[in-house]
């Protein structure tokens, strides 16, 4: 029977809906992130936060928080996001890929005007939707049916490692687009193996496409993690295609991931370019290799893959320590984090992978990208490639985020079984294959935990057997009703409940209230630590200054330039990042004022018992022998009005890719390294300081003939389709 254009679109409409449930709140004014766990600190002192302390949610707020907000606040006022003059003295905003800062959606909500935290708010829920068509989409594309298609795309809807991760934007944007390069690569080779009327120009756009919004989105490891999912998925379509679908489907997805890195290139290019001075950049050692594979996943974290809360609950405070979640891995592993482990697929996917069609070579494609993100997600040599032979790929992070290549292909599988479910006819054999191996990995993991967890809060007793319970009422039903319609409304239903239990993961919050500052001038706020486990009172937290658009020495940045770093130690007299983060650069107590001053700082403020203290010491961030006065600032410029003549002395930070003129368009060569100074002629003047990051314009060139190859391929593919029409 021909399914109705409009029933079609009912499961689409279901996926975008789920995905929307964790995000309602967003028209009550909410932003995304732990905000009132921010919030009880100086100088807001509010009242305690309902939640346990999560230093993954709370880095959201304070960088991608305050990234979305100077780019799409950018952007709606026809500035260019370059610069963040706000932090450590300024440093580049756009060269940190995290920042999204050409991201296509971020320059339309900007130029729409979208209030900022309603923007991360709906994106985030974008995102969510478009992982869950994008799997939708891949299942279809490895040949699946439509019932399974969008259960696939239901279950990818509710995977707890998106919700843990919905607060560090950059993520969930890098995530959403890697089905939708998968099944790029997929229409590139069967398209044309059935001969169907896709032209191969159409193909390459499309392949670039989706690899050019993915590496615009800007989390770089998972960029990478996408890219590794795509030589492998097109190394396995290449291998198994039939004349002229080899050439062509190969010649299309080559060129196309080559297209795709060219429209990204205005933001990958600076992000390369800055990158070589970055305080993270390092050798790679065996040292730093096993402190690497420190952060790898644990064998007791496997609990995790039926019930996302097996080993405790970061949103539950522990019954033994207050203000402390009952979330316990920390304790059995250093910087252990609910997000870092989120490795649940639910009882539906579990039960349905032993349903899955291992005949068909797709399956296999896709276990073997499932199987390699498992090995390198637990630590195993193979890490030591990568570690050790791809530049950069030392200073990434925990390499247990690659898990997520295991999540996206299980619930692909798990679309794909559903149909041999249905072909099975609900037999009780297959009900038994798929429930025994639930209940004894969940006796076999129970016994991974480490000694002593069973004393701990929700760390064993309580997620396996309910999960198990689950998967057996579900499946039981399915069996008493003996009909396809039936299960396939059981698994649907079941897969919103549990999108349903966990949204708790999801942490709303009203949005920061703004903090009175000095305007032009520089401030150094001295905190002394930070806590990954318990909240460390600071006194204005990390990064919050650009938020109320007050110009901070200190700063929270993943890609921090080394002479920055090296001037702040100096200040400080020690090192300037607290233990618990490298990428955090504190004024601490033993920085002495007078070198604050010479680093143009104005007030100095500090905390007593909540109350913040402001002290003067004299610093500017102008010295010149006239008069000078800033008249303009933004995120790509400074402008600056001088009466008299001498050296400009701007105690911001000089990197490469700033220029200087008069308001003629004379240049003026600007003298370094750490900060900006020009010599003024005499008589008034308009000194203008413009900053455009290094790689940009080839970038942007780049672009622009990309752009127009593929705009032509599309035009040419439009063209032979409507000749064969």
């Amino acid at each position: 029977m021909k399914i109705p254009p409009m029933a079609r679109l009912l499961p689409l409409l279901a996926i975008v809906l789920l995905a929307f449930l964790p995000f309602a709140r967003v028209f009550q004014g909410m932003t995304l992130g732990p905000t009132d766990q921010i919030a009880q600190m100086p100088p807001w002192n509010q009242a305690k936060p309902a939640t346990p302390w999560d230093v993954l949610p709370v880095d959201g707020v304070l960088q991608f928080g305050m990234w979305r907000d100077l780019v799409l606040t950018a952007w709606s006022s026809g500035d260019r996001p370059f610069w963040n003059p706000y932090q450590l003295a300024g440093t580049p905003l756009m060269a940190n890929s995290q920042s999204g800062a050409l991201y296509p959606l971020h320059i339309l909500a900007g130029l729409l005007q979208i209030p900022p935290p309603v923007a991360v708010v709906l994106l985030a829920w974008f995102n969510l939707a478009l992982f869950g068509l994008g799997v939708r989409r891949l299942v279809l594309a490895c040949g699946g049916k439509e019932e399974g298609a969008n259960l696939a795309g239901l279950l990818a809807a509710t995977l707890p490692f998106l919700y843990a991760w919905a607060p560090l934007a950059s993520v969930g944007t890098t995530v959403a687009w890697i089905p939708w390069l998968l099944a790029a690569i997929s229409g590139a080779f069967r398209s044309l193996d059935r001969d169907k009327e896709l032209s191969p120009f159409v193909a390459v756009g499309s392949v670039a496409f989706c690899a050019g919004m993915m590496i615009l989105a800007g989390h770089l490891q998972f960029v990478a993690y996408g890219l590794m999912a795509a030589v492998v998925w097109l190394i396995g379509e290449a291998v198994f295609a039939r004349g002229k679908a080899l050439p062509l489907g190969l010649a299309s997805a080559v060129v196309g991931l080559g297209f795709g890195a060219c429209i990204a290139a205005p933001q990958l290019l600076p992000v390369l370019e800055f990158s070589q001075f970055s305080h993270r950049r390092n050798v790679p050692t065996g040292e730093g290799y096993q402190a690497y594979l420190g952060s790898a996943l644990k064998p007791f974290e496997l609990s995790n893959l039926v019930n996302p809360y097996q080993t405790g609950n970061p949103r539950v405070e522990s019954d033994r320590v207050p203000g402390i979640s009952s979330y316990w891995p920390p304790l059995a592993k250093q910087g252990a984090n609910f997000a870092e482990a989120a490795l649940c697929i639910g009882p539906i996917a579990f039960v349905l992978l032993v349903m899955a069609p291992w005949r068909d070579r797709r399956a296999w494609v896709l276990a073997a990208i499932g199987g390699f993100a498992l090995l390198l997600a637990f630590g195993t040599p193979l890490n030591a490639l990568l570690y050790f032979n791809v530049p950069g790929w030392s200073s990434t992070g925990s390499p247990g985020r690659v898990i997520v290549l295991f999540l996206l292909v299980a619930c692909v599988i798990a679309g794909l079984g559903f149909e041999r479910f249905k072909e099975a006819k609900s037999s009780p054999l297959w009900f038994l294959l798929a429930i025994v191996p639930l209940g004894l990995g969940s006796l076999a993991l129970s016994a991974t935990l480490p000694q002593g967890a069973e004393s701990l809060p929700f760390a064993a007793g309580f997620g396996q057997p309910l999960a198990l319970l689950v998967a057996i009422v579900v499946m039981g039903g399915v069996l008493y009703l003996r009909g396809f319609k039936a299960a396939y409304l059981a698994v649907g239903i079941v897969a919103v409940l549990l999108g349903v239990l966990n949204l708790p993961l999801v942490l709303m919050g009203p949005p920061l209230p703004k903090v009175e500052g000095p305007i032009n001038e520089r401030i150094a706020v001295i905190n002394a630590n930070w806590g990954l486990s318990a909240a460390v009172p600071a006194t204005l937290p990390p990064n919050t200054a650009s938020y109320s658009r007050i110009h901070d020495l200190g700063g929270y940045d993943s890609l921090l330039h080394r002479d920055t770093v090296a001037m702040l130690n100096e200040i400080n007299g020690q090192d300037s990042a607290p233990p618990a983060n490298g990428n955090m650069m504190f004024i601490k107590p033993s920085a002495v004022p007078e070198r604050l001053a010479e680093a143009g700082v104005a007030e100095m403020w500090t905390t007593d018992q909540g109350v913040i203290n402001k002290t003067v010491i004299g610093g500017t961030r102008l010295e010149f022998p006239g008069t000078a006065t800033i008249a303009r600032e933004d995120l790509d410029e400074l402008v600056i009005e001088t009466e008299g003549g001498g050296p400009l002395l701007v105690k911001d930070r000089y990197m490469p890719g700033w220029t200087a003129t008069l308001e003629d368009g004379t240049p003026l060569p600007i003298k370094g390294p750490l900060w900006r100074e020009v010599e003024v002629p005499d008589g008034k003047h308009q000194v203008r300081f413009v900053y455009e990051p290094p790689g940009f314009a080839r970038g942007m060139q780049l672009f622009a003939g990309a752009a127009l190859i593929l705009l032509a391929f599309l035009v040419v593919g439009w063209v032979q389709s409507r000749r064969k029409a």
